[in-house]
């Protein structure tokens, strides 16, 4: 099943570090974002299937951080770090659906 996390704000960040799967450690890569992964579920950035961490950051008018990705079930975390602005985190299926959203975690 094919889903798309979608980072999503003003001034969203993925932060520097985002883990978003969780995967046997064998099996983990990382992703480091080069320029700007996409804005919308159109130009996202797809990431392979064996991705555990996204580096990334926003820039000045970015608004957000969208990557694609597909994920079998199970564990999944996901959270930004190292950023000095309110984050929003979103985790949409393949229809557009929201499936989990989460602004400040408290």
């Amino acid at each position: 099943m094919k889903f798309v996390s979608v980072l999503r704000k003003t001034c969203i960040a993925l932060g520097l570090a985002g883990t978003l799967i969780a995967l046997p450690p064998a099996y983990a890569s990382f992703y480091h974002e080069a320029g700007n992964a996409g804005i919308t579920a159109e130009t996202a950035e797809y990431i392979s299937w064996d991705t555990s961490t996204i580096f990334g950051a926003l820039h000045v008018n970015d608004g957000a951080d969208v990557y694609g990705f597909e994920w079998a079930g199970g564990f999944f975390f996901a959270d930004t770090l190292g950023s000095n602005f309110d984050t929003m985190l979103s985790l949409f299926d393949e229809s557009g659906n929201v499936l989990a959203f989460n602004d400040d975690f408290e």
